[in-house]
């Protein structure tokens, strides 16, 4: 609910409140039990024995899912200033935390004429997505797995009945520090701005003493980002035509203290210490492949045609290579304990390029409605590159997709 514009003094507020209630229910199952094994060489024959069952049994699960939000936002005016201040307060009934979650923007117009803007901003996010932690518990007690010595003995079994503790946990949270330039720069506006994000208590799974494998607030993150937005301050008229273009450059680095992931409820914990610069590191520590793209360009055109209700707009991206830790089949022996440990090696990928294109038709059909039809190809031209973190299974960006949607705006 939006407020009218209410005067304070030399000030202008306008107050916004907003609730929501979400109600999630869903339903998995597996309708047949499915088995694996591992063999391992060798025993005292030099033969590869079975040194692992693995038994993913049937089940179902029906699971509902509840989460309540609250919040309030201040817009103030004050002269050649505006203050964004607000708060939002978060329940979910699967964690049962309460989360705050303060947020604060200041923008300074220098000029008082809008040619020049400073705006500095300090907020908190919350995560809100935890329907698949509820789901994987139950869906991974489904299974047991033996590991059995060279002459068939079974050494140890695995349930999984209690895997997680869930209930303890805090929800993860990022601080975000911004800061930006925005100018009118004759017919082209220009936005420089930077973003600092701490991200804390990230959900990752390890396997603790009793062989069992617990949620745990252990994962962190940094990321430090910084982007040059251009774009025309009005469009280009040609023929019939109308046409917009922006151009975006950002460099982000970032850094996780986990080698699993956003998450990682559906990894395996990565206990085995590996070689890496120089170093004996536990696997976690790796650099996490999928957020080691520094560079990134974006270019963007929107030609429109108002007598025939037509918009074509195309995207081109260029993403610098990144870097993948990848075993590289080599050991690293400790000179004092005569232990072996897997090599890992940083691997440079391809940049990769790539154009999307969107045509939008929009007709009117009534006085306050309008239909459309859209058209959009994704990576046109099909290209992709390998980014593969080992030599066991491939991965690749994605490759052409294409999508229909005709709707209805009223």
């Amino acid at each position: 609910m939006r407020f009218n514009d209410l005067a304070l003094g030399r000030s202008r507020h306008r107050l916004t409140i907003g609730a929501q209630l979400r109600h999630t229910q869903s339903y998995y199952e597996r309708p047949n039990d499915v088995s694996g094994e591992m063999y391992r060489c060798c025993d005292g024959q030099g033969n590869a024995y079975l040194s692992a069952a693995h038994d993913y049994y049937a089940g179902k699960v029906d699971l509902t899912y509840n989460d309540l939000a609250w919040y309030l936002e201040d817009r103030i005016a004050l002269g050649d200033w505006t203050f964004t201040t607000g708060v939002r307060a978060d329940w979910n009934g699967y964690m049962d935390n309460v989360d705050i979650a303060p947020r604060f923007k200041a923008e300074w117009d220098t000029f008082g004429d809008g040619s020049t803007r400073l705006v500095a901003g300090a907020n908190r996010y919350y995560g809100r997505n935890f329907f698949r932690y509820k789901l994987n518990d139950a869906i991974s007690s489904w299974r047991e797995i033996r590991f059995f010595d060279p002459d068939g003995g079974v050494l140890r079994t695995l349930d999984y009945d209690d895997e997680s503790g869930i209930s303890d946990l805090d929800t993860p949270y990022s601080d975000e520090l911004m800061v930006g330039w925005l100018q009118q720069m004759g017919p082209f506006h220009m936005r420089l701005q930077f973003v600092n994000r701490e991200s804390r208590d990230g959900i990752l799974r390890v396997e603790e003493e009793d062989g069992l494998i617990y949620y745990r607030n252990d994962g962190r993150s940094s990321t430090d980002s910084l982007t040059l937005d251009i774009a025309m301050a009005r469009p280009w008229q040609l023929g019939a035509t109308l046409n917009h273009a922006s151009l975006g450059i950002s460099y982000r680095e970032t850094h996780r203290s986990s080698y699993q992931g956003s998450g990682g409820y559906d990894l395996e914990p990565q206990k085995d210490p590996v070689y890496y610069q120089g170093k004996v590191i536990d696997k976690d520590e790796l650099p996490a492949w999928d957020f080691n793209i520094p560079v990134d360009v974006r270019l963007q055109t929107v030609t429109h045609v108002p007598d025939w209700h037509l918009a074509w707009s195309n995207f081109f991206n260029l993403r610098q290579g990144g870097s993948v830790a990848r075993d590289s089949f080599e050991d690293y022996q400790d000179p004092e304990t005569g232990r072996l440990y897997d090599i890992y090696e940083d691997v440079d990928f391809d940049a990769l390029i790539t154009v999307d294109t969107r045509l939008r038709w929009e007709p009117p059909l009534l006085s306050r409605a309008h239909g459309f039809v859209q058209l959009e190809v994704l990576n046109l031209f099909n290209d992709s590159v390998d980014y593969s973190t080992s030599d066991y299974s491939s991965k690749a960006t994605a490759g052409r997709s294409g999508s229909l949607e005709v709707g209805l705006r009223f």
